[in-house]
């Protein structure tokens, strides 16, 4: 079964398209035949716990909003991570939708309802 529990989706620049699935906290990437470009779902420190909201900027890096942990995670194209962008030290709080926009703005609605803007780099 590719989906478990798929929540949210993305398009990338590319064409590909990104899906978060809470049932196997991961990050499935798929190209326009359905067939599997990627598959985030690591281990350790950066697992995921619930992923909701996922976006792509301009450059086709990849947003996640990792709702269980209370941060945001950046993934390059490839689905390779590259760092934590926000977390409990920027007062994120089970962040579930996101949106970045072309002036590094990341928009971001919490489960309590709260939107939050944050500039990123």
């Amino acid at each position: 079964v590719l989906f478990n529990e798929p929540r949210f989706i993305s398009a990338t620049p590319d064409r590909t398209i990104i899906i978060s699935d809470v049932g196997q906290n991961a990050i499935i990437c798929i190209d326009h035949n359905g067939k599997v470009v990627f598959r985030y779902k690591p281990d350790g420190q950066n697992g995921l716990k619930k992923p909701q909201g996922v976006c792509v900027d301009k450059l086709g890096n990849l947003f996640v909003a990792d709702f269980g942990n209370n941060r945001v995670q950046l993934l390059a194209s490839d689905g390779l991570f590259q760092r934590n962008v926000l977390g409990i030290e920027s007062a994120l709080e089970k962040p579930v939708a996101i949106r970045v926009s072309g002036s590094n703005r990341m928009i971001i609605v919490q489960s309590d309802g709260m939107v939050k803007v944050f500039s990123y780099s």
